[in-house]
C-alpha cells in the first residue's frame, strides 16, 4: 500500500488520480513519463502551488474495490488478474523498470468500463515488496469471490495458500493456471469429438433403393392424375351448390324484409298507448322526496356544527425520510425510477437494477445505497458525470440525498423524493 495521500479529481478533460511526486528516483520517473507502456495508466507530472504531482488518467475506468462492489467476482476474473500481473511484470523488466513500482492496492488497480480490461499504475520509489502486495491482493479477492461457487472458492484458496510460502513465485502460479486452462480446453474438445462419433452414420444409397424410389415416383404420378380428375368433378359440383345457395339467399332476404315492416307497424301501434304512461313516470321521478321535518322544543339543546380544521404542514416536515423515488423531469419518454433494494446500480447495462436507455449514460453510471431509511449516492467514474443540484459529484465521494434534490446523470434529470 502506498504511504502517500491519493486524491481523486475530475475536470473538463477527464478523471484523474493524483499522487505526490517521489524524490530520488529520476530514472524510473523518466521511463514512466516518456514511454507509453501497455497495460499502464497514462500519467503526467503536474505542479500545483509549486508541489509536483503525478496525474494518472482514470477516465472510463473503475478501481478494483469499486468494481468488486458492483460485480460478482468469479475464478475466471481472479485467473485473468494473475495473468495480467505477470504480463505487466515482464513488460517492466524489459524496460529496465523496478517491478516493485507496480501498485497492487485495490484502489490503484483499475478495470475499464468498456471491455473489463485490467489496467495498472506504477509509482517510482514504491518500496513495498511485490510478493507481499500480491499476497494481500489475493487475500482481498478471496473475500469478494462468489462463495456459492464451490469450485471457485476451492481454486481461490489453493492460490492463496501458495502465496503463504516465503519462496513462492508469481510466475509459477501463472504457469499452473495456464496448464489448468489447457486441460479444461482439451477435455471439452474430447467431449465434443465423442459426441460427433456417437451420432448415427449416414446411410448409403444402392441401386435397389434407387429402383424403389423410381417405382414410388410412378405410383405418385398415377395417383396425382386420379386426384386431378376428382378435383375437376368437385369443381362442377361446387358451382351447382353455389347457384342453389344464391336462390335461397334471395328468398330469405325477402322474408326478412317483410318481417321488419310488420315489426315497425306493430311498434307504432303500441307506442300510442305507452306515451301517457311514460310522461307519468317522468313526473313521478321529478317529484322531490319528502324529508322528515325537525321540530325544535324550548328544552332541547341546539346542536353545534363541527368545524373541520386542516392545519398547514411545513414542507420541511412533510417527509421525514425520503421514499426512494427518482421522478423524471424531462421531455423524453423515460420512466420514473424506484429504489427497491439496499444497493442499486444505475446505468445502461442490462444487469443494472435501475436501467436508463440513453447513449450519454455509462454502463454503470452511479450507485445508490439505502441505510436506515437514508439514501447515499456515489458516481462510478462515469464518462459524463453525476450532478447533485448542478454540482459535479467527484469520483469516490459518497453524498447523502435529501428530498427534492435534483440529480442529473449526464443530461438526464431526476427529482429525488
Amino acid at each position: 500500500m502506498i504511504n502517500r495521500e491519493v486524491i481523486y479529481d475530475r475536470n473538463l478533460t477527464g478523471s484523474y488520480m493524483k499522487i505526490p511526486v517521489s524524490i530520488g528516483h529520476e530514472f524510473d520517473e523518466r521511463m514512466m513519463l516518456r514511454r507509453k507502456l501497455p497495460g499502464l495508466l497514462p500519467v503526467e507530472r503536474c505542479y500545483i502551488d509549486g508541489v509536483g504531482q503525478y496525474w494518472y488518467n482514470i477516465s472510463g475506468k473503475q478501481s478494483l474495490d469499486t468494481y468488486c462492489r458492483i460485480q460478482k467476482i468469479g475464478i475466471d476474473f481472479v485467473e485473468r488478474m494473475i495473468i495480467s500481473i505477470c504480463s505487466e511484470i515482464e513488460i517492466l523488466e524489459c524496460n529496465l523498470l523496478d517491478q516493485n513500482c507496480l501498485l497492487l492496492d485495490p484502489e490503484q488497480v483499475f478495470v475499464t468500463n468498456q471491455n473489463q480490461e485490467i489496467i495498472f499504475a506504477i509509482y517510482p520509489g514504491h518500496h513495498e515488496q511485490l510478493s507481499r502486495e500480491f499476497q494481500q491482493l489475493m487475500e482481498y479477492l478471496l473475500t469478494k469471490i462468489d462463495h456459492m461457487d464451490q469450485e471457485a472458492v476451492r481454486i481461490g484458496y489453493a492460490i492463496y495458500e501458495k502465496t503463504l510460502d516465503e519462496a513462492y513465485s508469481i510466475m509459477d502460479i501463472r504457469d499452473e493456471i495456464i496448464a489448468r486452462r489447457s486441460e479444461r480446453t482439451s477435455a471439452v474438445e474430447d467431449t465434443t469429438q465423442e459426441q460427433w462419433k456417437s451420432r448415427e452414420p449416414v446411410r448409403s444409397f444402392d441401386n435397389d433403393v434407387l429402383a424403389e424410389k423410381d417405382v414410388s415416383f410412378e405410383n405418385d404420378m398415377s395417383g396425382r392424375k386420379r386426384y386431378e380428375g376428382l378435383k375437376t368433378d368437385n369443381i362442377w359440383k361446387q358451382e351447382e351448390d353455389e347457384s342453389q345457395n344464391h336462390v335461397l339467399d334471395q328468398l330469405f332476404g325477402e322474408i326478412r324484409r317483410i318481417y321488419q315492416e310488420w315489426k315497425q307497424n306493430l311498434a307504432e301501434l303500441l307506442g300510442k298507448d305507452k306515451k301517457p304512461q311514460d310522461s307519468e313516470r317522468k313526473e313521478v321521478k321529478r317529484a322531490p322526496k319528502q324529508q322528515d321535518s325537525w321540530i325544535a322544543y324550548p328544552d332541547d339543546p341546539i346542536p353545534e356544527e363541527k368545524i373541520q380544521v386542516h392545519p398547514t404542514v411545513c414542507l420541511g416536515e412533510y417527509a421525514v425520510h425520503p421514499e426512494g423515488i427518482l421522478m423524471y423531469e424531462g421531455t423524453e419518454q423515460l420512466q420514473n425510477l424506484r429504489i427497491s433494494s439496499q444497493a442499486v446500480r444505475i446505468g445502461k447495462a442490462e444487469d443494472a437494477e435501475l436501467h436508463i436507455e440513453k447513449d450519454t449514460i455509462s454502463r454503470y453510471h452511479a450507485r445508490i445505497d439505502a441505510k436506515n431509511k437514508e439514501y447515499y449516492i456515489e458516481d462510478l467514474n462515469s464518462t459524463n458525470g453525476t450532478y447533485i443540484n448542478d454540482e459535479l459529484l467527484p469520483y469516490k465521494e459518497v453524498r447523502q440525498l435529501k428530498s427534492n434534490d435534483i440529480i442529473r446523470f449526464a443530461d438526464v434529470k431526476y427529482r429525488f423524493l
